[in-house]
């Protein structure tokens, strides 16, 4: 049951790159802030969460918010981009590495939510085993994803 699990929340991201034509490398780094999000803010947030008697939705919510809503609303409001081949194998692979990575950060904090047995499954193994690589690669498919979009492009020579 758990690889099921696991297998959904991987999958699903990346389907909705795919089938929203959402910028997967968009979604790589929303996931990412989601990351710097709670290593760095989550404190401070669940403090103003106390102080303003909203002390109802427990850390663990709180983190899975600050992840998960950056990442929900970049894939809704970036989608319908007009991309070619490269654009959509480099956002297909952003967006799985993405998905990856954001079941690496969200895991722990879903606690008994998930099934037993979830870190001994083959597929946690292997993204906890490989999350530098799925990162490294995530970060290498969205970098070049937006540098060959053109933006960068030199001026003209009259």
């Amino acid at each position: 049951m758990a690889e099921i699990i696991l297998l959904i929340l991987l999958l699903l991201p990346a389907a909705s790159v795919y089938f929203l034509k959402s910028n997967g490398a968009m979604f790589f780094f929303s996931v990412c802030a989601g990351f710097v999000l709670v290593s760095l803010a989550s404190a401070d947030i669940g403090n103003l969460l106390h102080q303003t008697n909203i002390s109802s939705i427990s850390s663990d919510a709180t983190n899975l918010i600050l992840v998960f809503g950056p990442s929900l609303l970049t894939l809704l409001l970036v989608r319908n981009q007009p991309r070619g081949q490269l654009q959509s194998v480099l956002g297909l692979a952003a967006g799985l590495c993405g998905a990856a990575l954001m079941i690496l950060i969200t895991v722990p904090f879903l606690g008994t939510a998930l099934p037993d047995g979830t870190y001994d499954s083959v597929i946690w193994k292997f993204l906890n085993n490989n999350q530098s690589w799925l990162i490294t690669a995530g970060a290498l498919a969205s970098f070049i994803s937006l540098w060959s979009k053109g933006s960068f492009k030199l001026p003209k020579r009259h």
